[in-house]
């Protein structure tokens, strides 16, 4: 990757962070696999919602 796109994909990545935090009790956040799980539960359930054109 170059350093824009670097850039780019860890401020998404600490936006996500920060969301996690607020929204989730710590408990349920503890490792990496809980992470991973949160995100692509979060991600699975928008997509189901977007609409195509």
């Amino acid at each position: 990757m170059n350093q824009s796109v670097d850039e780019q994909l860890l401020a998404h990545i600490k936006a996500i962070a920060a969301l996690l935090y607020k929204e989730i009790p710590p408990e349920q956040i503890q490792s990496l696999e809980d992470i991973e799980e949160m995100v692509r539960q979060q991600v699975i359930e928008r997509v189901r919602n977007w609409k195509f054109l």
